[in-house]
């Protein structure tokens, strides 16, 4: 379920001044959930569009794109492949690749076909970028004559904007109905309470923006589905209830309850999935993924700089801090990577001193919301000599800020509401014999070149 956007570009809005003087800040919106983006498969499905406008469908017949008449001004080739869904804790199924309506000039609307699994009042649809970052469309009708959802791609809003630097743009259907915990650790012998829930995914910061980031719910965003909606079957890797290799799970009136095997089994990590028949005719199945820990690590990780860039384009710099705590777990792997990053804790950046850079032509810079030094994502762990020196891999994402950029000549305001995000990542190692009271602590260089790193490493 993935993939595609890029710099936005929006006009700011003026601050409302009320009878008593006070500034009204903006409020910041959230990050968007990132995860592992998804790859094309098959041919894509391409069609030459005049200013006459046409249609454009799947082979599956799973979307379909309605191009009105005078949105190209000139003879365009707009092109629909599918993208795979390998792990996308939101979304269904397979999704598609969008491409040619960089210089889209009227509203597309875009059809999607649903299956009754999941139900329709539990799914939306979202574009993922190409570095993992979800976003959904808070408007969006639904027809179940004909089992299509329909959402529209505007040139004049952040849905058009978001494919200016890249004219692909990726879409799919999500779900709002998870396994909760969605990932999670559990080390071996101990258990794990296990909920459904239907959260409430879309940050809804901005209300003129139809194209909103779908976040981590809060658990004040969520509410459980009990077995009142439906039976609910539990299993372990597809495996009824589970078993002794891979782990059990017992269900109650709250949801189930994980008990983890003895020892580290070889497929880590293992899936708990649950379905529901919540009318008797649909069905709904969610999924959670959930590692078995051995022996492992702790890990706080703290990043610091002076003057770092939290606007594009070097626009703005300030003092920031970041931090990202992870557990470094055994995975019981003779072959591939002995540890794996697990229970991640990405901590918000914090931004303090801001100042802009000197602009020509007399620009002032504003900052709008805050920049992320690195968004963890995943990562690894390998030994380099014996097993006394850990080395460790981390991959993530790292934004700028949202900023808005004004010219006094000319009156010119540019906008980047979301700012620039890149691929990152950051290396570390220690040494597993030489911890003091089961503690050490390392450095190392920020990815980026700004700053550095200092993990705090405890045994677990």
């Amino acid at each position: 379920m993935k993939n595609v956007f890029q710099k936005l570009l929006i006009v700011s809005m003026l601050t409302v001044l009320v009878a008593c003087p006070t500034e009204v800040k903006p409020l910041t919106p959230k990050p968007p959930f990132v995860s592992p983006p998804g790859t094309v498969t098959g041919a894509p499905v391409t069609k030459t569009v005049d200013a006459t406008g046409g249609t454009l469908s799947s082979v599956d017949g799973g979307i379909m794109l309605e191009i009105p008449a005078g949105t190209f001004s000139s003879a365009t080739q707009v092109s629909v492949q599918a993208v795979t869904n390998p792990d996308a804790p939101w979304g269904e199924g397979t999704g598609f690749r969008l491409d040619g309506l960089e210089n889209q000039l009227k509203p597309v609307t875009v059809r999607l076909k649903f299956a009754d699994n999941p139900p329709a009042e539990w799914i939306g649809v979202a574009v993922q970028d190409t570095l993992g970052a979800w976003r959904g469309f808070r408007h969006l009708t639904m027809n179940e004559g004909t089992k299509t959802m329909n959402v529209t791609l505007n040139p004049d809003t952040k849905t058009r904007a978001s494919t200016r630097k890249l004219s692909k743009l990726n879409i799919f259907q999500y779900s709002h109905v998870h396994v909760i915990p969605e990932k999670t650790s559990v080390k071996v012998n101990a258990t794990k309470d296990f909920t459904l829930e239907l959260c409430k995914l879309i940050d809804k910061t901005d209300p003129n923006d139809d194209l909103s980031p779908l976040v981590k719910p809060e658990p004040s965003d969520c509410e459980r589905i009990g077995p009142e909606k439906g039976l609910q079957t539990w299993t372990v890797n597809g495996v009824p209830n589970g078993n002794k290799t891979f782990g059990k799970i017992i269900a109650d009136p709250i949801g189930a309850t994980f008990t983890a095997p003895a020892s580290v089994p070889s497929s880590n990590p293992v899936q708990v999935a649950v379905t529901v028949h919540p009318d008797g005719t649909k069905t709904l199945i969610a999924f959670a993924n959930v590692t078995i820990l051995g022996s492992g690590f702790k890990v706080v990780g703290k990043f610091s700089a002076l003057g770092y860039p939290v606007c594009p384009a070097y626009m703005g710099l300030a003092d920031v801090t970041d931090q990202a705590d992870f557990l470094l777990a055994e995975t019981g792997s003779a072959t591939g990577f002995p540890y794996v990053v697990q229970v991640l804790d990405n901590k918000m950046t914090k931004s303090e001193n801001f100042h802009a850079s000197e602009i020509a032509a007399g620009g002032t810079v504003r900052q709008d919301s805050a920049s992320e030094v690195f968004n963890v994502l995943d990562g690894n762990g390998e030994f380099k000599d014996g097993s006394e020196t850990l080395d460790v891999t981390l991959n993530g994402l790292t934004w700028t800020g949202g900023c808005t950029l004004s010219y006094s000549a000319g009156g010119l305001i540019y906008a980047f509401p979301a700012g620039e995000s890149v691929k990152s990542g950051v290396s570390f190692e220690f040494k597993t014999n030489a911890f003091v009271n089961n503690t050490q602590t390392v450095k190392s260089e920020g990815g980026s070149g700004f700053g550095s790193w200092e993990f705090t490493i405890t045994k677990q």
